[in-house]
């Protein structure tokens, strides 16, 4: 099993949104957990061994919970997706976050 974690950042139209995403990659099962607008949420989804990967789960907003489905590439290095929920859709990207810190579901 291949556990990693990274510091990432969600363009939005209100401006960027800083978070952490939490990944463990099982054959090619990804599942983890996204830290963003001081919410931690579950997520699964599948990755190939070229990182290309798809995964569920929901932004929790102080006004409502949007669900999305992220789509995009995880390396060791970095993270790239597209974040699509029902009306809008995010760019999320990020680097290696050394400091590491675990989800609390």
């Amino acid at each position: 099993m291949s556990e990693q974690q990274y510091s990432i950042v969600m363009q939005t139209p209100i401006g960027k949104k800083y978070g952490r995403l939490s990944v463990s990659i099982l054959e090619d099962k990804l599942i983890g957990c996204l830290t963003l607008l001081n919410h931690n949420e579950s997520i699964e989804g599948t990755i190939d061994g070229n990182g290309n990967c798809s995964f569920t789960g929901k932004l929790v907003t102080l006004l409502r919970t949007i669900p999305y489905v992220a789509t995009g590439i995880i390396s060791d290095s970095e993270v790239k997706l597209k974040i699509k929920g029902a009306k809008n859709t995010f760019i999320l990207t990020g680097g290696i976050d050394e400091k590491g810190k675990d989800c609390k579901e």
